[in-house]
């Protein structure tokens, strides 16, 4: 069974490296990145960007600086995107491998098999685009959610301290961490109900999390969110015109996170809609009743499952933040994978129809990872 993760977790990489190497041209939105690296200083960076684009702009600095040693050359850009990916992939090992142990680890070379089959976690992993950091950033963030549930009548370690002060850190780098951030705290305030010697680094942890929000806003996401022009997800909010209204937008969005993450053709899509019963079923069974069974502390990426999908639909109800599975969100597909494949486990139970399910999404990744590899090597070649 490790053997089969380890293989796994190898193709993933492999494959990414393929398309990595195939040094594509830079297309629209990667080329608007680019123009903002060559043509803007590192202080022009830290406000509107010209062509008009969303990225955490400390991250882009880096980019930047990494990219004057090679002439921006399109490999040094993407560079670090890759590996952020790869980077993501052993943080989501090491998360799947934890949360599938209660399960005798039946279902941990299946998620792993998951993150190799998806076309578009591939895709970002060598693209210059903010995506791939996201899906590391949080994925840090609940790895350290996971190590706090250690401490309710222990002591604060290095460790515990560690992540309190550096992981806020993360906002400059990635959107995606402002879903996760203020996660830590709560946790914290938590712990302190019941271990008076967290008090301290809740504290810490609190004033810590609000500065570096507060610096992140004034440098970078008022830029983002204000600047005329960044606007393009509009149609993806919640709509709230009629009942009628809400109903096709949250149907879509849902059907969005649930099977978007596999393929970029329409096919791939339309076979996936079996999965949102079971997606819905999976984030019912383990995400909310993981939650209600934690007396609602987020410690677990079941718990943090249904918590980011709450956010998304009370953020896309106030038209903040758009509902929709597309790249953006690309840092809920491990949680998608995730819940998923839980479900498909429960719903073995069942016999033939469960069965049924779950060979039938064995091949449904076997056909995206056999259009992705062939996808790339055309790329490369």
């Amino acid at each position: 069974m490790s053997k089969a993760v380890t293989i796994y977790a190898l193709g993933f990489v492999v494959l990414s490296l393929v398309h990595f190497f195939s040094q594509r041209p830079l297309w629209l939105d990667e080329d608007y990145v680019y123009q903002n690296i060559v043509n803007l200083k590192y202080a022009e960076l830290f406000g509107p960007l010209r062509p008009v684009q969303s990225f955490p702009r400390v991250y882009l600095a880096v980019i930047k600086w990494l990219g004057s040693f090679f002439d921006q050359h399109v490999l040094a850009l993407r560079l670090l995107p890759l590996i952020c990916m790869t980077g993501a992939l052993f943080v989501w090992r090491k998360l799947y491998a934890g949360s599938s142990k209660a399960e005798g680890q039946s279902q941990f070379p299946l998620l792993m098999f998951t993150w190799l089959c998806s076309y578009w976690m591939v895709y970002y992993a060598a693209e210059l685009k903010p995506y791939s950091m996201d899906v590391l950033a949080v994925g840090l963030y609940t790895l350290f959610f996971a190590y706090q549930s250690r401490f309710d009548h222990r002591s604060a370690t290095s460790g515990l301290w560690a992540g309190a002060i550096l992981l806020p850190c993360l906002l400059f780098f990635s959107y995606a961490a402002i879903f996760v951030f203020w996660i830590a705290v709560y946790n914290f305030l938590r712990l302190a109900q019941v271990n008076r010697g967290m008090r301290l680094i809740t504290v810490v942890s609190g004033a810590i999390s609000l500065g570096c929000f507060a610096v992140f806003y004034f440098t970078d996401i008022r830029h983002s969110i204000t600047t005329e022009g960044v606007n393009y997800w509009q149609s993806y909010f919640l709509c709230t015109d009629s009942v009628g209204c809400f109903f096709e937008t949250l149907g879509e969005g849902i059907k969005r996170y649930s099977v978007y993450w596999w393929g970029a053709q329409k096919a791939f899509r339309r076979a996936g809609v079996i999965f949102i019963p079971l997606f819905l079923y999976g984030l019912y069974r383990y995400g909310w009743t993981h939650l209600r069974k934690d007396q609602f502390r987020i410690m677990t990426v079941d718990a943090l499952s249904v918590i980011l999908m709450l956010e998304f639909v009370v953020l896309g109800l106030a038209q903040k933040y758009p509902f929709t599975g597309e790249r953006i969100t690309l840092f809920f597909a491990p949680f998608v994978f995730y819940i998923l494949i839980k479900a498909l486990y429960s719903a073995r139970r069942l016999k033939y129809l469960g069965n049924v399910l779950f060979f039938y999404y064995i091949g449904y990744c076997c056909v995206s990872l056999a259009v992705s590899a062939w996808t790339y090597v055309r790329l490369y070649s």
